[in-house]
């Protein structure tokens, strides 16, 4: 019950709490409902943005949500978890990964298997060749166990010397008629980038295919504009590179964490949500 106060605090809202605790909203409902009644006053309040912690509510959560962390803490490290073997993409690996390294390694987490394009690991997870994923824009799959991560926008990567580059901000039709260094064609940002280029209508000077992790190498010399992801952008300073953001913003990806089963997801989902 307690674990549910805190939750809904931290999200602000009921149904994002609910989708964070696996159950449903009603069954939350009922749960608050329960801890007010135990407790003798209201814990939220209702606001335009969803809900809020009443003045009680926020007391006793800022009491409570110390000594939680703590106990949630000692719990796990008395729990004998085996290796959990983890599916990634190179940027993901190395940049997001890397913020939570001392939580997952404290969950025994091995990166046991890099693809460039994340859809390349599901066949392993569902042979059970790996037991963990992150997966791009794809939120559901049968007999595995599914939680969104995080949104991740793409910036346009610039020459320093280009025109470009002196600007705050890009427009995508601004990038498209420039040299394009694009990933191999079989990737997911690639086919958005020529999704892109029919809708507007616009012609490239030139397209160059590369590795991703060669697209920064190749923008540093001035050969032309790449797409990288925001994860990517906000880690790293790439001589002769300007990063910018792109208006409207027509590159979004939605990560998603994959598990075989939801022991694995519950557990690598607190790991990277601290």
């Amino acid at each position: 019950m307690v674990h549910y106060f805190i939750q809904i605090a931290k999200q602000q809202s009921l149904s994002k709490a609910a989708a964070k605790l696996f159950i449903s909203q009603p069954a939350l409902s009922k749960q608050i409902k329960k801890m007010e009644s135990m407790v003798g006053y209201p814990l939220f309040r209702r606001n335009s943005k969803g809900i809020e912690l009443t003045s009680k509510g926020r007391a006793l959560y800022e009491d409570l949500a110390p000594h939680f962390q703590q106990i949630h803490q000692k719990i796990e490290e008395h729990i004998d978890h085996d290796t959990i073997r983890f599916g990634c993409t190179p940027f993901v690996s190395s940049y997001y990964l890397l913020e939570h390294y001392q939580g997952l390694n404290s969950a025994n987490v091995k990166v046991t298997m890099i693809k460039n394009d994340s859809a390349q690991l599901l066949p392993h997870l569902e042979e059970y060749e790996l037991d963990a994923v992150i997966v791009q824009d794809m939120p559901s799959h049968p007999r595995l166990y599914t939680q969104f991560l995080f949104e991740d926008e793409f910036v346009a990567a610039v020459p320093s010397n280009h025109p470009l580059a002196q600007q705050e901000l890009v427009s995508i039709e601004e990038c498209l008629v420039e040299t394009m260094i694009l990933p191999p064609p079989a990737s997911p940002l690639y086919k958005r980038v020529m999704d892109l280029i029919e809708k507007h209508n616009v012609i490239p000077l030139e397209s160059i295919n590369t590795p991703h992790l060669t697209m920064l190498g190749y923008t540093s010399i001035g050969v032309g504009i790449a797409f990288i992801p925001g994860i990517v952008s906000k880690h790293v300073k790439y001589h002769g590179v300007t990063f910018l953001p792109i208006s409207d913003r027509p590159l979004i990806r939605y990560m998603y964490l994959v598990a075989v089963n939801r022991s694995i997801l519950n557990l690598l989902t607190y790991k990277l949500s601290v």
